[in-house]
């Protein structure tokens, strides 16, 4: 077999187990950020069930931010950079009035709640809009390869003290028995300067 289809093979099995590996990542990824908006989900439930809060089940606010949240974790695995790209180029065109809609059914709803709720279920959206923004960046091949590459880096450097450490304790070992052989004191034998049989 030539060098050449060895090469090729060898980095269509590196191309494939890069595939593999970004695959796992992706799906690990998705199940981490709806997790990560579930408990979000979680929390603005507890926060509209108690009752010194000016936020209720039926409040507009809530039902709209529950809305929210839903969305997020029925499409997160439809959530890519170019998704986000797309979406902030064809809202300012198409879908620019639905948005301005949309945002003035919000900022009414807030309207309805008092100024700690109104801040609080603002911290709601924005806290679920960080967990998609970044999903997005982790879920990117540019970013995943990025970080592989930076966590192999890592392990290697990590890897390597250790590997010298065995390196020297072997040939310290070696020259424990040779200097034993030749009956010489281990710490009068150097390598690089010889024997002293003084």
């Amino acid at each position: 077999m030539s060098a050449e289809i060895v090469n090729v093979l060898i980095v269509s099995a590196g191309l494939a187990l890069l595939w593999l590996i970004l695959r796992g990542l992706r799906s690990c990824t998705i199940d981490s950020t709806r997790q990560d908006l579930y408990a979000l989900r979680d929390e603005v439930f507890d926060y509209a069930m108690d009752q010194r809060n000016s936020v209720t089940f039926d409040s507009e606010a809530y039902k709209i931010m529950r809305s929210m949240v839903h969305g997020a974790i029925r499409y997160t695995h439809r959530m890519t950079l170019l998704h986000f790209l797309l979406h902030g180029v064809v809202a300012r065109g198409v879908h620019s009035k639905s948005q301005g809609e949309f945002n003035g059914k919000w900022r009414a709803a807030l309207e309805q709640l008092h100024p700690i709720d109104q801040q609080r279920m603002q911290e709601f959206r924005s806290q679920k809009n960080f967990i998609v923004i970044k999903h997005a960046a982790r879920i990117s091949p540019i970013v995943m390869v990025v970080a592989c590459y930076w966590y192999v880096q890592v392990w290697l450097y990590a890897l390597l003290p250790k590997q010298e450490a065995s390196a020297n304790a072997l040939a310290h070992e070696h020259t424990s028995k040779f200097a034993g052989r030749l009956g010489v004191d281990e710490d009068n034998y150097h390598l690089g300067g010889g024997m002293s049989l003084t």
